[in-house]
């Protein structure tokens, strides 16, 4: 499976609703603090100075909430999204680099002010089989005391927070946890256990609102069926299952 299918097939499961959900098992302080129902997407395809182009994975606006803000205006912060399939040992690297164009591309295209510098928090999901083993940027800070890394953070190259997305990861998930539910199509072990969770997981999203969001569990599953032993037949459409009652999609999943 090429890397750029696996990053596409992330890019349509991991919708706002689902970064959202992700903040707040990732980490529900932080995600108490920002207002997740107003998420926003980003444009992620970048120009730097140097007029080279980047096409970015994922990028949101969050609110923050009022009583987390001091004087007047409104504030928020930008959630970054990186997917990746493999370690790189160069990612802290790359993300300073991602937000420093990212940043500069939004002033320019007037998505924020020219004298706004809001705090971006840089997610790196990784998608792949085996658990994130590559430096997050934070490990210069290790071994001091907590007073003193809080006072160097601020001028330490940009970290980001490392999401196990695939089979390793450990997290718990709530019922009706968006993020959750794609986690849960990765840690499918066999062909009929991802068939089965898909055929559950858009049980859980029935809205017609939610449709999006089933057409990326769909790509998902799409994506994690040919690593998985035994055959590996395609899976019915998105717009068989859509246009099929809830009742027959197990039949229709036998079938295929």
């Amino acid at each position: 499976m090429s890397r750029v299918r696996t990053d596409e097939s992330a890019k349509l499961a991991f919708i706002g609703q689902v970064v959202a959900d992700l903040l707040r098992v990732l980490h529900p302080a932080l995600a108490a603090a920002l207002d997740l129902d107003a998420i926003e997407p980003l444009p992620t395809e970048y120009i730097g100075h140097d007029r080279t182009k980047r096409l970015g994975d994922a990028a949101f606006r969050v609110p923050v909430r009022p009583q987390h803000c001091r004087g007047p205006g409104r504030r928020y912060l930008i959630v970054m999204a990186e997917f990746q399939s493999r370690d790189d040992a160069s990612m802290h690297a790359r993300v300073a680099d991602y937000r420093a164009r990212m940043l500069a591309h939004y002033r320019h295209q007037g998505l924020i002010g020219e004298d706004e510098n809001p705090p971006v928090l840089a997610l790196v999901v990784n998608t792949g089989d085996r658990p994130w083993r590559a430096h997050t940027g934070a490990e210069s800070l290790e071994g001091l005391s907590d007073s003193l890394a809080a006072h160097l953070a601020p001028y330490q190259p940009q970290a980001y927070i490392a999401v196990e997305a695939g089979p390793s990861s450990e997290l718990a998930w709530p019922e009706g946890n968006w993020a959750g539910a794609v986690v849960r199509l990765a840690r499918c072990g066999t062909r009929e256990a991802l068939l089965e969770g898909l055929r559950q997981e858009r049980a859980r999203f029935p809205d017609a609102a939610q449709a999006r969001f089933r057409r990326g569990l769909q790509a998902w599953a799409e994506e994690r069926l040919p690593k998985l032993p035994g055959s590996v037949a395609a899976l019915p459409s998105f717009e068989e299952l859509e246009g099929t009652k809830e009742a027959e999609v197990p039949h229709i999943l036998e079938e295929r």
